[in-house]
This record gives structure tokens, sequence and C-alpha cells, in this order.
């Protein structure tokens, strides 16, 4: 698990990469989503337990990583207060799980984006399936701009916390990659210039806790 800020890349192993790709999808879903899309459906997460098992516990070993900064001390501290009478033999994996809700496909072209949103749930993540060109390509299409200036197709999360922004240069070299997120970080996904669709993965994850003495 590599960090940047809030943010954590997750590179998948294959089998579980393969195994959320083969599960069917259903019904069309983009009236509850912010993106602007020409394909945006559910994904039967039934169908992919082993990418299920994969987010839980990477989720759950991000929250244990975390427990004491910000806002994730206060929710743990709530739960706790709550819930557990000794408060002081407090174990998160222990007490903790967590749910998927839903996952979602969501396919575009070069004229697709999604606008500053955020997610419910805990946490969030986006899984970059198949991206149709590469960074240096959208460089030359810009105008041969500056790399650092370049924000096509990219996915820019912004941290409210520390005041800063947090691009990830999305392209070819970041397919089979995920990047979960807490889900009240406001980010923006840019349109991009090449020819192709840009397809992903996305859904949350809620905070539930376990029957414990």
């Amino acid at each position: 698990m590599e960090l940047a800020g809030p943010i954590a890349k997750l590179p998948l192993p294959d089998a579980v990469f393969k195994n959320l790709k083969d599960a069917t999808i259903g019904k069309d879903f983009s009236r509850n989503l912010a993106g602007v899309l020409e394909d945006q459906y559910l994904v039967n997460h039934e169908e992919c337990s082993d990418f299920v098992d994969f987010i839980k516990t990477q989720s759950l070993e991000y929250l244990c990583a975390q427990q004491n900064s910000l806002i994730f001390a206060q929710i743990i501290s709530s739960f706790r207060n709550q819930t557990w009478k000794d408060k002081n033999n407090f174990d998160v994996k222990e007490h903790f799980d967590l749910n998927i809700d839903r996952i979602w496909f969501n396919s575009g072209s070069n004229t697709s984006y999604s606008p500053v949103h955020i997610h419910s749930g805990i946490f969030s993540f986006i899984v970059y399936v198949s991206i149709p060109y590469t960074f240096e390509e959208e460089c030359k299409l810009n105008n041969n701009i500056e790399n650092n200036k370049n924000l096509n197709g990219c996915t820019e999360f912004i941290d409210n916390f520390f005041y800063s922004n947090i691009k990830v240069a999305v392209d070819k070299s970041t397919e089979g990659s995920c990047f979960l997120f807490p889900a009240w970080v406001p980010h923006v996904v840019y349109p991009f210039k090449s020819e192709g669709r840009r397809i992903t993965i996305s859904g949350n994850l809620y905070l539930t806790t376990k029957n414990v003495d």
C-alpha cells in the first residue's frame, strides 16, 4: 500500500483483477452518479468475492494504520464510546468490519468527465480497468504542454485537511491499479483527448461493528 496524503495505491493481484473484470454488469446506474459518461452500470459484486475480500482487507489495514489521525480517530472514538465499556482494550480489526453496498462500472469516451464530487460510506475505491492513452500522448495532444500542467485524463483529489491537491496521472500504466481513499475526499476526473474508452470500476465501503462482548 503506497500512500500519498489520504490516497492509497493498491496494485491488484492478477487473479483478483480478473475476478472483478469477469463479474457481470446489471442495470443502468447513471442517475445515481455524478459522472457524465456514456455507460454506467451496476456490477454484480456477489460474483467477484475475491475482489470484495481483497478490498475489505486492505480497507481495514488502512483504518488500522490511520486510526489515530484526524477524523478516523473521531469515528472510532464515537463507536467505542457508544458500544464498548472497556475503552482501553479496543482492537480495530476485532471490533469493525466493512461492507460493500454497490459496485459500478464506468465507461466513457474522450468527452466524458466527472465533476468535483464525494462518495458515501467511509472508504471508496477506483479500479482502472482499461485506459486508451499514455500520459505522453495526452501531453502532445495538449500542444506539448509541460507534464506538471497537463490534467488530461487525470483524477485529482482535493485534500481539505492539508489544503493540497493530489493528481493521479492516469494512463495505460495505471491499468490494474486500485486507489482507495476516504469517501469524503472531493475528487474530479478530467476528460482526455485520445480516441477510445476509459473504463473504471468503483464502489463504496461502509463501516459496521462486529458482535464482540
